[in-house]
């Protein structure tokens, strides 16, 4: 995928981006680089909601979650 910035990806729900680019949508949190998006989503047997923390210990850009749920992103 062409890098793309974080506002391509959410400004029709989220105001106050900051200026961030996305390589990679990923949805399997071991495969995760830089500049990667991790979308956390309810899977068939694991819930990616419980990656969050480890994609975000790989200095990835941004987190998309369809769930609410506490981290340390700040």
């Amino acid at each position: 995928m062409k890098e793309k910035n974080l506002k391509y990806f959410l400004s029709p729900w989220v105001k106050n981006l900051p200026k961030k680019n996305i390589k990679n949508l990923v949805l399997d949190s071991r495969k995760l680089t830089s500049q990667d998006m991790f979308i956390a989503v309810q899977g068939e047997k694991k819930d990616g909601n419980d990656f969050i923390s480890d994609a975000i210990s790989k200095k990835i850009t941004a987190v998309l979650s369809e769930t609410k749920k506490k981290n340390n992103m700040g």
